[in-house]
């Protein structure tokens, strides 16, 4: 099941990274435009939405785009499809902010790549602290103040894989504003500092914003952009406001302005930084880009500050070798909080595992609070070309039998995907299962954290915790192979009050239906009873399911009690009760008797007549008692009595007219009077609604001569009647 996927590795390289916020208020163009309908919008331009200068700390930030009138077009759309597509103009991109002789190339472009879709998703403008998300990321892998194996997180400083970044988001572990710990130049040689991850004053910051979803994407592309990968990464940027991508950055190969660029086969080896995809030009000609054989390019922010370049962006022509190679996306970017982060590894990982066949992951997680913790969202790995599940296990049992489908979905990328979860409560330890299902059987791989990575050798893997499983029934734990799999739970405290409520209650037949809400509730200290109407303890005559995961609980009779009772909850001392009524609608239990609305359709045997009994045999009645009046309206009990058309079944709480197939004399036998009521009907005579139904032989809607000659054969034994 485990092997290296040694392809995939290749391309997961560590970027030497090369060397080299805008917070604003809406502008008044932006404000008037914003007014405007929809249809008149069509008619504009969409104005820059930043209007001024905003000081923040020591740092003095300018207007987003001012510089870049004469270089980039205006904005006339922010459709895909488009010829021109710029997320400054539109305000949502920072300032280019400055790497300052680190390697964390991957962190910046990876941290605009989020505050960017915070932006567009109007979570907020954000300005986050580089120098955070570098401590942070070594804060989940280095655990002393001397650092593991002689490492440090000068590390993160000096490169690494563009999956660095997501941990930080992941893994809750807060973010910092730049004011607040600001990018410095002596990150790198400043041991002290860089060893706070593990000192006793280094605390994580508030989880300002989260992250559902981070897809990698082109990971086996050749570099070059296909026509399709154009439109994907187009589609991409116009939905979230930027991509995350890697190239191979030699400065010799700029233009004198400093503003196009190419990199080909013969002047390149492997991508060295990372950037951010924040548009496109179609109509930049292929001549400024020296061996481009075709017009276009992208609109890229560097790492370099904005006094680089033209405010810190140049182009990159679609034909560069590796501008295509491997690129993320961050999305679903929210000022949603969580109030406990559960994750199955310190730091994710790389495609290290792969599966041709359905598998299992598990994770069994240890309840951070003595009190009830709703479960808010789950994020999980996901593969391209495959399908997942996932499951809720309450007592940490990988039996599946005992599992809770939360969601199930097909993926068409790599990367880390989250669902979001409402009235879902946790009372105890619980584990968390991903089912996965490549396409077609081809292989395919997922996000893990594996200590066999040279990456990742000198992290602690935890044993009894990760399992993996290619059935779902026997488990291997995944410390025997150095791995753990990139699963994640928030959860969020339940308020200390003690709520229990029955909101509303749906009666089906034998089943009852009880929804309710609950807070802070132990769902082990609940208890239930039922009393009928005489307050006796009925309780033994029900079987109540409660499905805590919808708060519902269901109650079902046992088919031998009807009436009116009182469903009683309990905890501790808080209770509460709703009444309800068993009363049974009517079922049939004979082929030869359906019940559809107030109708009871009946055909009966050659030469027969139905009665009473067969009425009772036919008939479900264990809770419900029923009363029957023949066609002049008189009371019948006799088992013997005849029962035809036009007699009435009353029950509890409804009432039916029974309609006997070729009765419609409503004698409850088909003979020739029933014949002569037809012609006569043919003739022009009167018949009831019930009369004509009955009369309706060949079950077509409409009474005619088919009619009479299907009774006729019927009664020579030539042709019968069905329901």
């Amino acid at each position: 099941m485990l092997k290296k996927l040694l392809v995939i590795l290749i391309i997961f390289f560590s970027f030497e990274c090369v060397d080299a916020l805008d917070f604003c208020t809406a502008s008044k163009e932006y404000i008037e435009y914003e007014a405007l309908s929809e249809e008149e919008k069509e008619k504009y331009i969409e104005p820059i939405y930043c209007n001024e200068i905003i000081e923040l700390g020591t740092s003095n930030y300018s207007v987003t785009g001012t510089n870049l009138i004469n270089l980039f077009p205006s904005l006339t759309t922010n459709n895909s499809n488009s010829a021109y597509y710029n997320s400054v103009d539109l305000g949502y991109v920072n300032k280019a902010d400055n790497q300052l002789g680190t390697g964390m190339c991957w962190g910046f472009s990876a941290m605009s790549a989020v505050e960017t879709n915070a932006a567009v998703n109007n979570a907020g403008k954000f300005n986050f602290s580089e120098a955070h998300l570098g401590y942070s990321l070594l804060a989940g892998a280095y655990s002393n103040t001397d650092g593991k194996n002689g490492r440090y997180n000068a590390d993160a400083l000096n490169g690494g894989p563009i999956t660095y970044a997501p941990t930080y988001f992941f893994n809750g572990y807060g973010q910092v504003l730049e004011e607040d710990m600001p990018f410095q130049s002596n990150l790198r040689s400043d041991r002290k500092d860089l060893k706070k991850i593990a000192a006793t004053d280094y605390t994580y910051g508030t989880n300002l914003i989260t992250v559902e979803t981070y897809n990698i994407f082109n990971i086996a592309g050749s570099g070059i952009c296909t026509t399709n990968d154009i439109s994907i990464i187009k589609e991409k940027v116009a939905k979230y406001g930027a991509v995350q991508a890697t190239m191979f950055m030699n400065e010799e190969l700029l233009d004198a302005s400093e503003n196009y660029y190419i990199s080909t086969t013969a002047n390149s080896h492997a991508p060295n930084h990372g950037v951010l995809i924040v548009g496109w030009d179609d109509t930049i000609s292929k001549t400024n880009f020296e061996g481009a054989t075709r017009d276009g390019a992208w609109i890229v922010q560097n790492s370099w500050g904005s006094t680089w370049s033209n405010d810190g962006l140049f182009y990159i022509s679609y034909d560069d070798q590796f501008i295509c190679k491997l690129l993320a996306s961050y999305s679903g970017v929210s000022t949603k909080n969580f109030d406990y982060t559960y994750k199955s590894a310190d730091v994710v990982g790389t495609f290290d595992l792969y599966f041709n066949k359905t598998s299992y992951y598990a994770t069994k997680f240890t309840k951070q609070s003595n009190s009830q913790e709703s479960l808010d969202r789950i994020s999980f790995p996901i593969s391209q070309s495959s399908s997942y599940k996932i499951y809720l296990s309450r007592d940490n049992s990988l039996n599946k039998e005992t599992w809770e489908l939360l969601t199930s979905d097909d993926s068409n990328e790599y990367g880390i995907t989250s669902i979001n979860l409402t009235d879902i409560y946790l009372d105890s330890d619980f584990t968390i299962i991903l089912e996965t299902t490549p396409q077609d059987g081809v292989s395919t791989s997922l996000l893990t954290t594996c200590t066999r990575n040279s990456d990742l050798s000198h992290l602690d893997i935890s044993s009894n915790t990760n399992f993996m499983s290619d059935d779902g029934k026997n488990w291997t734990d995944m410390y025997s192979v150095g791995c753990e799999p990139d699963i994640y739970a928030y959860t969020s405290k339940v308020d200390d009050n003690v709520e229990l409520e029955i909101n509303s209650l749906n009666n089906f037949n034998d089943i009852i239906s009880l929804k309710i809400s609950r807070a802070n509730v132990n769902t082990n200290n609940i208890t239930y009873t039922i009393m009928d109407s005489l307050n006796n303890d009925v309780t033994n005559h029900f079987n109540i399911v409660p499905d805590y995961k919808s708060n519902e609980i269901y109650i079902v009779s046992d088919n031998t009690i009807s009436g009116t009772f009182t469903f009683n909850i309990n905890y501790d001392s808080i209770s509460t009760s709703k009444m309800f009524k068993l009363l049974e609608n009517l079922s049939s239990v004979s082929n030869n008797l359906k019940i559809n609305s107030n109708i009871i359709t009946v055909v009966i045997d050659r030469n027969q007549t139905f009665t009473y009994q067969d009425l009772i045999d036919s008939l479900d009645i264990e809770n419900t008692s029923i009363m029957v009046n023949n066609a002049a309206g008189n009371n019948i009990t006799d088992i013997t009595s005849v029962v035809g058309t036009n007699s009435t079944v009353i029950t509890n709480n409804n009432s039916y007219k029974i309609v006997v197939i070729g009765d419609v004399s409503g004698d409850g036998t088909i003979n020739s009077a029933d014949l002569m009521k037809i012609v006569k009907y043919l003739k022009g005579s009167t018949m009831s609604l019930h009369q004509q139904m009955a009369a309706d032989s060949t079950k077509d809607g409409t009474i005619n001569s088919a009619d009479l000659m299907r009774i006729v054969k019927y009664l020579k034994g030539t042709a019968n009647i069905s329901l």
